[in-house]
């Protein structure tokens, strides 16, 4: 089979560019011919061992740079927003292999429009559209009402975000053949804003580049706890490190990495920062930045808790590789990778937006050795047994070749 997966950005490292090179990867071994496209490609950059391993296509960057200046002089934000994605998607669309069988556009809305264009222009074939976040406008503007405490949409705002998202909805998102997401949470949000049954498909983890290290229970050392995620405001990096302060105040000694690109919310990584200021605690608190993946491995194995907030979030592929690393995990409950795991059996769980649950969580692990070498054992089998790459691809394929049934 020729498959296209379609994807925003590969210059990064996260975990929507883990699943879609792994699953090209995948692909590749089960002998299908693969093909990742996508709009933004720097050589060096992003998850080069594993991109060097697939076949990528890529708008020029002097295409989407000169494009983003022209659009933006002219038009106001929103709008030039939305031209830039179109005529990204639609130039994107024409570079994909005629020949193909199915596309698979991930995340964001100009992966779905590429393939909308593919099918409108060039080919009508099925389309699988992997949702990892819900985004319609306002749904986005409830999740960040809830994330930042914003007000009220004005009745203006209302109905504007309602004609897009409905024009979203019966345009782009129509013509996809189906809808997988990462989450039960993500399922729910697809039948009520987009009025479509999603099917739910966990990511998976190569345990083979995560190697189980026996961590011991740090009693009478300070505490290292690892946080890996891009910056936004949904990772609620904020609870940490008033945990932290909690902690300290408390006479517990920490030490806080957090990992991941800040450029995507300066706002919100200025916050954080201001934050960890004003608690007196940038002696305590690192911010890596982007990091290699060697250092990511090395991180994973020199740390002892990995601490995961976030609120509203699908997912979180981190969890998993440091669970995978034996980093025993504290995972709030509305983040997706809760749905699968135990409290006090391969996790610690705590309400969200909590820091207090959260400094009692590693109080728990400091002060119970039994119960940090259990959930670092227990993490490692469940990985192992339950989430795998492999597994991924074939309920993909799975999906792909019943969309392509019914299509003929």
């Amino acid at each position: 089979m020729n498959i296209a997966l379609i994807v925003k950005r590969l210059d990064v490292q996260g975990g929507i560019q883990r699943e879609v090179l792994y699953f090209a990867i995948e692909l590749q071994k089960k002998g299908h011919d693969v093909t990742v496209y996508t709009v933004r490609h720097q050589k060096g950059k992003g998850f080069v061992n594993l991109i060097n391993q697939v076949r990528v296509v890529s708008l020029p960057e002097q295409f989407c740079s000169s494009g983003i200046r022209f659009i933006r002089r002219f038009f106001p934000l929103f709008i030039s927003e939305q031209l830039r994605d179109i005529r990204n998607a639609k130039s994107l669309a024409m570079l994909i292999d005629p020949t193909t069988e199915c596309l698979n556009p991930h995340h964001d809305p100009v992966t779905y429009k590429a393939a909308y264009y593919f099918k409108k222009y060039i080919h009508k074939i099925p389309s699988v559209w992997m949702m990892n976040d819900f985004n319609t406008k306002y749904s986005s503007f409830l999740r960040s009402g809830e994330l930042r405490g914003r007000g009220q949409l004005s009745l203006l705002k209302h109905a504007g975000y309602w004609i897009f998202d409905t024009y979203e909805r019966m345009h782009f998102i129509k013509v996809q053949e189906a809808i997988t997401v990462l989450d039960y949470h993500d399922r729910d949000l697809a039948r009520q804003y987009l009025k479509r049954d999603a099917i739910v498909v966990r990511q998976g983890v190569d345990v083979s580049q995560f190697p189980f290290i026996v961590h011991k229970s740090p009693e009478k050392r300070p505490v290292k706890i690892l946080m890996i995620g891009i910056f936004f405001t949904h990772r609620r990096f904020e609870d940490a490190v008033r945990a932290l302060h909690i902690l300290r105040e408390s006479g517990d000694e920490c030490l806080l990495t957090i990992i991941g690109d800040q450029a995507t919310d300066q706002i919100y990584a200025h916050a954080i920062k201001d934050l960890v200021h004003e608690y007196d605690l940038n002696n305590i608190v690192t911010f890596r930045g982007r990091v290699s993946e060697k250092e990511l491995f090395d991180a994973y194995a020199d740390h002892d808790i990995f601490l995961f907030p976030s609120h509203l979030q699908s997912w979180g592929l981190a969890v998993f590789e440091a669970m995978a690393s034996g980093l025993p995990v504290i995972v709030s409950r509305t983040a997706g990778a809760s749905e699968v795991l135990t409290h006090d059996e391969n996790a610690l769980i705590v309400d969200p937006k909590k820091p207090s649950e959260i400094a009692l969580s590693i109080q728990r692990l400091v002060n119970d050795p039994v119960l940090y070498k259990k959930l670092s054992r227990y993490g490692r089998v469940f990985v192992e047994k339950k989430l795998s790459w492999k597994q991924y691809a074939q309920t993909m394929l799975g999906i792909f070749k019943r969309v392509m049934r019914s299509h003929h």
